[in-house]
């Protein structure tokens, strides 16, 4: 189910296409696209093409077709590949009222939840290129329904944000499976389950703040901090890392968390935290500060730095 790194070549004279490959069990997968790499969105800091050259977004108008196969000890002939026209998928964006953003505008703590914009990015999952980077799959606004980009067919892990104050997500499934445990896999021509985001109004607010002592120091070169904030549950946020310096404010408001528990983390060095996955999480020396995140709440947090 993930993609190698062995190469085919198309001959178009023949219209059909070559590959040396070892002994074992594979599935050929043919695109017929433009080469026009797949548009970038503005929610995420995306590439569209991973180093292969090969992209996970297809063009306008592009087909895709896979057959399976097997390689023992022979060469085979005579493989046909039937081309399907991309699917017409769309991603239902649902938001789950529960009155806690008007009560706050109503006190004077907030603003109602109106539309918000909402980004749909996805990164493969395994296979030699499952290197993290992101290519965009949907864009819109809540509620409503969003129209999924052509992708290949594979498997994919879903990210999304949502650019609105107010709003922030509840659960992302396709056809009943959860994905933000599971990956959302794509058929031939990009067909999925029925896709469903449901958002929420009633998010937290976190204000983070460094130790006072560090805004005393001397000045001189500065120690910035790299933080997250790492959900205890699964979602399909990202969880960004937030860069804090003593001289530019000792505190950072983090806006539209999903409420629950969390554990945040502080380095003293720049880090790419791989928090999803939790035997890394249990070797860091720290084990994080835990914090509980109550719906429409707001909290506040000291960072525990090393030293201070």
């Amino acid at each position: 189910g993930h993609q190698l790194p062995y190469t085919a070549q198309y001959n178009q004279a023949t219209h059909s296409v070559q590959a040396l490959l070892p002994d074992g069990n594979y599935s050929l997968l043919v695109t017929a696209a433009s080469t026009r790499p797949a548009s970038r969105m503005s929610g995420f800091p995306l590439a569209t093409e991973n180093g292969s050259g090969l992209g996970m977004g297809l063009g306008t108008g592009a087909f895709t077709g896979a057959v399976d196969f097997s390689v023992a000890g022979h060469a085979l002939a005579n493989l046909r590949v039937p081309l399907l026209a991309p699917a017409n998928n769309t991603i239902q964006v649902t938001v789950l009222r529960t009155g806690a953003a008007a009560s706050r505008a109503a006190t004077g703590t907030g603003t109602p939840s109106g539309d918000g914009t909402v980004f749909v990015a996805l990164s493969q999952a395994g296979g030699w290129m499952a290197d993290g980077v992101m290519s965009a799959y949907a864009q819109g606004f809540a509620p409503g329904q969003l129209n999924p980009s052509n992708a290949l067919p594979g498997s994919y892990w879903v990210h999304t944000r949502i650019a609105q104050r107010g709003l922030c997500t509840d659960s992302f499934t396709s056809g009943g499976v959860n994905l933000a445990r599971e990956p959302l896999v794509l058929g031939a021509g990009g067909t999925t389950a029925p896709l469903e985001l449901r958002l929420r109004d009633d998010c937290a607010t976190l204000t983070l703040a460094l130790p006072a002592s560090l805004a005393m120091l001397a000045v001189g070169e500065e120690t910035y901090y790299t933080v997250y904030v790492v959900p205890d549950f699964d979602t399909t946020d990202d969880a960004e890392p937030i860069t804090m310096r003593p001289s530019s404010g000792t505190s950072f408001t983090v806006a539209g968390l999903t409420p629950g528990n969390y554990h945040v983390y502080a380095f003293d060095t720049p880090v790419r935290l791989d928090y999803r996955n939790a035997a890394v999480l249990a070797a860091l020396p720290s084990p994080g500060q835990a914090i509980t995140l109550d719906p429409g709440g707001t909290a506040d947090l000291v960072l525990e730095v090393a030293g201070h």
